[in-house]
């Protein structure tokens, strides 16, 4: 699972939100991402009112359409940044002794639907993923752009140990 964002406004810490287990159910899943990305996005108030009734939950997870195919194992919850979960593949972490960990993995396939509406073909293979991260402790969503004045917060420029 990961954070995405379109600009640095958006930005946190660690992309990697969390690694689950393949083996967990889709519903796990969902229950998972929506709980991350409500107490990120949430003060206590909005988040008993999560917990009483999960359909008051402004940001549920949907199920990403690539290819104009909606796909069960990719899932989507929030907006800038939101939260993006799905199986990969040839997932790797390694560490070196500078203090950084480098996260690898393969996203999965994408299909779409076939032009005669029969069924649904390879859209196009997964590619190959890296995340560097300096090890700080546990991963973090916190948000790495100061607003107030428009530039990356101390430790956090992008060239730092890249």
């Amino acid at each position: 699972m990961t954070w995405e964002w379109i600009s640095d406004s958006a930005a946190v810490a660690d992309r990697i939100a969390a690694i689950l287990p393949p083996r967990m159910s889709p519903d796990r899943v969902t229950d998972i991402i929506e709980f991350l990305y409500a107490r990120t996005t949430s003060n206590a108030a909005e988040l008993a009112v999560i917990a009483k009734h999960p359909s008051a939950n402004p940001y549920r997870v949907e199920k990403q359409v690539v290819g104009g195919v909606r796909h069960g194992g990719m899932l989507v919850c929030g907006a800038h940044p939101w939260l993006y979960a799905r199986k990969v593949s040839e997932l790797q972490v390694e560490t070196n002794t500078e203090g950084f960990e480098t996260v690898s993995w393969r996203e999965p396939n994408t299909w779409r639907m076939k032009s005669d509406g029969s069924g649904i073909e390879p859209h196009s293979e997964g590619k190959h993923h890296r995340v560097i991260r300096r090890i700080r402790g546990a991963l973090s969503d916190e948000s790495i752009w100061d607003r107030l004045t428009g530039s990356w917060k101390h430790g956090f420029e992008p060239d730092e140990g890249a």
